[in-house]
């Protein structure tokens, strides 16, 4: 195996402060990572064991320099006591579970150190620490204001309050947002060193609805993760060009972007910020070739990187059944390119 100059851990907080130094890889390969133990989501999202041994499996396998605690955001809203369906594929489905947006303030929003999912994966991304955290950088994830309250109250229904009942939609947001700030205490205790936001409903509103509804909610949670001493990542999906000034001045450290960016192009707007991403995790990943694969990352690489912080990953989530050497060479290419550069 390659002997490295730096850990991964120190690769990816290199790449978070923006300073020069070999590329990291990290992929959100939870689901995935679900095959190699021959298991399905449900039993992730319960099991904290299989969480990390599915994790570490992965890990081990491919030897990125990130891992996330399985988590997704379907967690949150169904610890409230909404209602969610889990294919076996993984993808959760829910139902809103505020009727009417008047009665956000008789939300009951959960304790995170109670209640089955969430302390899981808070359990599991604890173990992730305890074994891996000083090599390895280990993240895990978790929803944005926007999307959380979207989801609570049904993403059509609450697009129509932003416009119709916006005062109304800003308190649930705030309850929303006090929530997640109350969430980053227990991520920080558990051992995380990068929290990633995904906000992906904020992609649906305009560039000005964005700043009053979306941005100074993140821009909190966002500096809750700094006090704690930890990293973040926000990622939004969808062709997110518009707002990608507006993405930088919430205060994350790191811009995950969809494959529908182009990463120079993004460069030349954020400037001076580590960037993520971004090779199209269905067409190149689990439809390509590792040929495919390697063509892909290495323009995300040179696209990107101009001698600032970049992280490469897939556009969103790696696919369940990506073919294990497309994975390989996502991380291969990364080894070639540092050894370039070096």
């Amino acid at each position: 195996m390659l002997k490295l100059t730096n850990t991964s851990r120190e690769k990816v907080v290199a790449a978070l402060r923006n300073e020069k130094g070999e590329i990291p890889v990290v992929p959100l390969s939870t689901a995935h990572s679900a095959t190699l133990l021959n298991i399905k989501i449900p039993a992730l999202r319960r099991d904290t064991k299989l969480n990390v041994e599915s994790q570490a499996k992965a890990w081990e396998r491919y030897g990125y320099d990130g891992i996330f605690a399985y988590s997704d955001l379907s967690m949150f809203w169904e610890s409230m006591g909404g209602r969610v369906k889990i294919s076996e594929d993984g993808l959760p489905s829910q139902e809103n579970m505020l009727s009417r947006l008047e009665d956000a303030d008789t939300l009951i929003f959960p304790d995170v150190k109670e209640e089955g999912n969430l302390k899981a994966a808070l359990e599991a991304l604890k173990e992730l620490d305890k074994r891996f955290g000083r090599e390895v950088a280990i993240l895990i994830g978790t929803v944005g204001p926007f999307t959380l309250a979207g989801a609570l109250r049904g993403i059509d229904f609450f697009m129509m309050d932003v416009v119709k009942k916006p005062i109304l939609a800003e308190n649930l947001l705030k309850r929303c947002r006090d929530f997640l700030i109350g969430y980053m205490e227990e991520v920080k205790r558990s051992g995380a060193l990068i929290v990633l936001i995904s906000d992906p409903m904020a992609s649906l509103i305009s560039p000005s609805m964005f700043d009053r509804f979306a941005l100074p909610y993140e821009r909190d949670v966002f500096e809750k993760i700094r006090m704690q001493g930890m990293y973040s990542i926000l990622h939004i999906c969808g062709d997110a060009t518009a707002i990608l000034p507006k993405m930088k001045k919430s205060g994350t450290d790191c811009l995950w972007l969809d494959q529908k960016i182009d990463l120079g192009n993004a460069r030349k707007i954020v400037g001076q910020i580590c960037l993520m991403g971004n090779v199209d995790p269905v067409s190149t990943l689990l439809l390509g070739t590792p040929r495919d694969v390697k063509r892909e990352a290495a323009r995300c690489i040179e696209g990107a990187s101009n001698d600032c912080g970049f992280i490469l990953s897939a556009g969103c989530e790696i696919p369940m059944k990506t073919p294990p050497e497309n994975l390989a060479a996502l991380v291969e290419t990364a080894r070639g390119y540092t050894l370039r550069r070096r």
